[in-house]
């Protein structure tokens, strides 16, 4: 199945450019060419080892997207090399050298600086009807291999059952309004079709963390809707809420007073806060997730008792895995629950984090954030979280995951793994050998 999964990739590179296909022959021609073996390049061709590690450093990250622009964005991206350098590379082989010369001018073609509009636009109603069909499983299939545990199913239900009980401890809940759940929460929660699996192949321009569909909140609350989480790429979702029309306006937990924005009619959270949505809502998520990590009631639901090997007090952790945003506002915020050193003449760095601090100031700084960005989405505050919001992801430079995959081949009555090098030169390899 897995390699079934591998063989839809030049579905997917087709898709995001005409010249995908292309690049992605040129990139396998090469590495045919020098066997792998890309020293090869600077020994014979002239090439100079910057420049090699600059093209591999793209080689990687295309064939991660499975094309010349970013799964997340739909921004393009080129390889930061000169003509001149990918001649010389393209001069291992005549194969490479025709190659070059089909995708030399898109290869190195800057804007625009993301796909624009498609050429052929379905209508909208179109769309929402493809995922009423998603969700109730009528058709789709995706090319993701996923191996299911039943023991993690089954604690992921229980999560899902005690998600009332968890919701009232979030910092916007009021003690005796909508069952403990405060005002800016759904009376009624909507339970998801919850699949937890550990992915053996991902083949698409992303290697997402977790899926939640639909994203429209009439066809969520007629047809009910799916979370699908890859446990090996983590992540946590959590179910956005319907605006609210505020008659005798809540108190705001932020300010102490009435809250003084909302949705007008045919208003949504996306049509207000626009590009934020995906960010904010992935934000709101992970915080979600962390702002609960003393819940001992909570980790026990996933075996973490105080007799059991790791114990729950282990489980309380910082945000090395959240968002940039969320390790920016501890560093503001978190009384010194973390602190990060940076040496450049030594090239290093040092995370500093007190572990006394992780409740009594780590959790308050996540409070205070998640609780923003909660009270803002309820009332259509886009200013508010634009102005605290950006700041906070502002970084220099582009930086972008890459994932190297195994591969799987049949042995007689045996499958077995093919795990590769964590670098660019595996990512190359593995591709490869897929012989897509």
């Amino acid at each position: 199945m897995a390699r079934a999964a591998w063989h839809g990739s030049r579905i997917v590179v087709r898709q995001v450019s005409p010249e995908s296909p292309d690049i992605f022959d040129f990139i396998m021609d090469l590495h045919r060419a020098c066997s792998g073996d890309w020293n090869t390049l600077v020994a014979q061709c002239e090439v100079l080892p910057e420049e090699l590690e600059a093209f591999l450093e793209y080689a990687a990250t295309f064939l991660c997207k499975l094309g010349n622009y970013y799964g997340e964005g739909d921004q393009k991206f080129v390889p930061d090399l000169s003509i001149e350098a990918l001649h010389r590379i393209a001069a291992i082989s005549a194969k490479a050298k025709d190659g070059l010369h089909k995708i030399i001018g898109p290869l190195l073609t800057v804007p625009p600086f993301s796909l624009g509009y498609p050429s052929k636009s379905a209508h909208l109603d179109a769309f929402q009807e493809s995922q009423k069909a998603w969700v109730t499983d009528v058709s789709e299939w995706e090319a993701m291999i996923g191996i299911a545990d039943p023991e993690e199913a089954s604690r992921l239900k229980r999560l899902v059952e005690s998600s009332t009980t968890i919701t009232q401890h979030l910092p916007w809940a009021v003690d005796g309004v909508n069952d403990g759940k405060g005002p800016f929460e759904k009376s009624l929660f909507e339970a998801p079709d919850f699949t937890s699996v550990h992915a053996l192949a991902v083949c698409g321009s992303i290697v997402f963390e977790a899926a939640n569909l639909p994203n429209y909140e009439y066809i969520r609350e007629t047809c009910g809707f799916k979370n699908v989480v890859l446990v090996n790429r983590l992540s946590a979702n959590n179910n956005p809420k319907l605006p609210c029309y505020w008659q005798n306006p809540p108190i705001s937990p932020i300010s102490g007073k009435p809250v003084t924005s909302h949705y007008l009619l045919g208003q949504t959270w996306g049509s207000v806060f626009g590009r934020l949505v995906g960010m904010v809502e992935e934000c709101r998520a992970i915080l979600v997730s962390e702002y609960l990590m003393d819940d001992k009631k909570l980790l026990g639901i996933f075996g973490y008792t105080d007799d059991s090997e790791i114990i729950a007090d282990d489980c309380t952790y910082t945000t090395a895995n959240a968002h940039f945003s969320i390790l920016e506002h501890l560093l503001q915020d978190g009384g010194g629950v973390i602190r990060i050193a940076h040496d450049p003449t030594e090239s290093s760095l040092t995370v500093h984090v007190d572990r006394r601090k992780f409740v009594s100031h780590g959790k308050l700084a996540l409070g205070r954030y998640l609780c923003r960005l909660h009270i803002w989405r309820c009332t259509a505050d886009v200013a508010s979280c634009k102005e605290f919001y950006e700041p906070l992801c502002a970084i220099e430079g582009e930086y972008e995951w890459k994932f190297v995959q195994p591969n799987t081949l049949v042995n007689g009555d045996v499958v077995e793994m093919e795990f590769y090098e964590e670098s660019n030169k595996g990512i190359i390899q593995s591709w490869f050998e897929r012989e897509v």
